[in-house]
């Protein structure tokens, strides 16, 4: 019989699909299954449980047994290496969404602003679901010629006949793929690489998107990616640290919690930023209060770094550049949208009425209008609520916004911002620095 430290590794070891079948195997309690924790934690609880129900030799025949299919492999599993799926940050709501809408709409598209973790929840997705499919390819679509230039690499590792021409390949592998297959195509953000996708998707197999685009309809059906809440974000902050779970008998403990969810609300829940914080923390090995307390004095400074133990193998970019290609091309294609966006940088997040930046900025032709927007909405750093005629932004991109702008322009936009609210809505403006005494505002930059 395996002892327990051996029984440890070996549950360490096994991928999130295959723990979660060991614990439904073994019926492991619901108030023991504390999905908040690490697996490595869920493990030693698991052992521990097995030990006092006498139930030790049952746990070691059980991880004896041949892999179950959670550990098996489909015939072709090809996907970008350095994803650690013990590292994810469960979205069970999301990935249950997620599968019902492939299985009966066939292509799906995970869509929001970058950072939101669209390619780490199309990663987990694979290796949760690797099983049901004959095949699992990767292909990045963030322009036509690496779209063309992957999908013709697959020809070899398939085992097709491969040609020089590179047009040749492709047809190999899309006449290759069956309704058996998933094929994942990441960063589909760009319209030409947007075209070159509804040549290339086969009909065939199930087809998941990510990109930064706010719909991809028809192309596929839409899944938007929100930010995390408070608790969510708080949680991920304990687990990408290596921390146990938050004691409720620790008055330390309840302290550090205080500070995680401060800390996930200060970043607005975005998971590129939260994960940005987590690799700091974990390298300098401080707190998070003492996280907090530097974010407050060196946002810039801290939203720029990577960090050494950040998930570069998918999101190498740090929140600073990481919406910085967008708004380069906002710029390029339309000044006048750019000008939107930091209008929008001094104003209240969640809740901008269009009336407001209509008037500001002398649009008056609701076409013109739409036009004004689209750049923005491509690229998911404006929402848009149709409805009730509201706009909407993530609060670090209104940062970045407001990053680019030297004081001169951050006054600028401000008394513009200012002149077309009225007087009793001044405390949800942002104020630059040496306005901020005068006008008695308490947004913090």
């Amino acid at each position: 019989m395996l002892d327990s430290t051996t029984l440890l590794n070996t549950l360490e070891r096994l991928l999130p699909p295959a723990f979660e079948t060991i614990l439904c195997k073994f019926n492991m309690p619901a108030h023991l299954h504390r999905k908040e924790v690490t697996q490595t934690q869920q493990a030693i609880d698991l052992i521990k449980f097995a030990e006092m129900e006498n139930r030790l030799p049952e746990l070691a025949a059980l991880l004896s047994q041949k892999p179950t299919e959670a550990n098996e492999k489909p015939q072709f599993f090809l996907l970008p290496s350095g994803f650690n799926p013990k590292r994810f940050m469960q979205r069970d709501e999301m990935l249950a969404t997620l599968a019902h809408r492939l299985q009966t709409q066939r292509r799906v598209a995970l869509c929001g602003l970058g950072g939101m973790g669209k390619t780490q929840i199309a990663l987990y997705y694979a290796h949760l679901h690797r099983t049901e499919y004959r095949a699992v390819l990767w292909v990045s679509a963030d322009s036509p010629q690496r779209l063309q230039a992957e999908l013709a690499a697959l020809a070899a590792p398939l085992g097709l006949p491969t040609a020089q021409e590179q047009a040749l390949n492709v047809r190999q592998v899309l006449n290759w793929l069956s309704e058996e297959d998933l094929m994942i195509c990441d960063n589909a953000d760009d319209a030409e690489a947007i075209d070159a996708l509804k040549s290339h998707l086969p009909a065939s197999p199930q087809v998941l998107l990510t990109s930064r685009a706010h719909t991809l309809r028809p192309l596929a059906e839409n899944l938007d990616v929100p930010h995390w809440t408070a608790q969510e974000g708080a949680a991920f902050l304990w687990k990408r640290c290596g921390r146990a779970a938050p004691q409720a008998d620790s008055s330390c403990d309840q302290a550090e919690q205080q500070a995680a969810l401060q800390l996930a609300q200060a970043l607005d829940g975005l998971p590129l930023a939260l994960d940005q914080a987590a690799a700091y923390i974990d390298e300098n090995s401080c707190t998070f209060a003492d996280y907090l307390q530097l974010y407050q004095h060196h946002a810039k400074t801290l939203l720029a770094e990577r960090g050494l133990t950040a998930f570069d193998a998918d999101h190498p970019l740090p929140v600073v550049a990481t919406w910085q290609p967008s708004l380069e091309k906002i710029a390029a294609a339309s000044p006048a949208t750019l000008e939107l966006l930091h209008l929008c940088a001094f104003l209240d997040a969640d809740q901008i009425p269009e009336s407001l930046p209509r008037r500001a900025l002398g649009v008056a032709d609701d076409f013109a209008w739409n036009a004004l927007l689209k750049p923005a909405l491509r690229y998911s750093l404006l929402r848009r609520s149709p409805h009730d005629k509201q706009l909407s932004l993530h609060r670090l991109v209104q940062q970045v916004l407001r990053w680019e702008l030297d004081e001169t322009a951050q006054r600028a936009n401000f008394r513009k911002a200012r002149l077309n609210l009225n007087i009793g809505h001044c405390a949800r403006l942002y104020c630059p620095v040496r306005c901020r005494r005068r006008l008695g505002s308490s947004i913090m930059d």
